[in-house]
């Protein structure tokens, strides 16, 4: 016995199409959003990024190259977070590391994951 019936196969080729769509537009974004991260905390200076634990999609602590905090005020951090979690918030969870207890990217780690991938950084 098949599962498909004809009326069913029809939609069952629509759902096909939508996921293979889902699934590259996933990757697209996979790779993107990484991208878009690096250039800004390149253009901003930042080392690295401390994200909140949870969600991993909101910046809470931005570091310095000399390991200093970049010291910003909770509504600047609100200003930052506004536009941050569309950039934060759709990159892939693995690529941020769990360490001295908080979970973390630095700009040398993003240039790994992504020329791992091979995206390459237009300048």
């Amino acid at each position: 016995m098949k599962l498909l019936v004809p009326a069913a196969a029809r939609l069952f080729t629509a759902l096909e199409n939508a996921i293979d769509a889902e699934t590259e537009a996933r990757r697209r974004i996979d790779s993107l959003a990484p991208a878009t991260l690096l250039i800004l905390m390149d253009a901003h200076g930042w080392h690295e990024i401390v994200v909140d634990p949870e969600a991993r999609s909101l910046i809470e602590q931005v570091i310095n190259a000399d390991g200093s905090d970049v010291h910003l005020s909770d509504d600047d951090l609100d200003k930052l977070n506004d536009e941050a979690v569309g950039i934060v918030g759709q990159c892939p969870l693995c690529l941020f590391t769990f360490r001295d207890g908080q979970y973390r990217v630095s700009i040398g780690e993003l240039e790994t994951w992504l020329s791992q991938r091979q995206y390459v950084r237009r300048q």
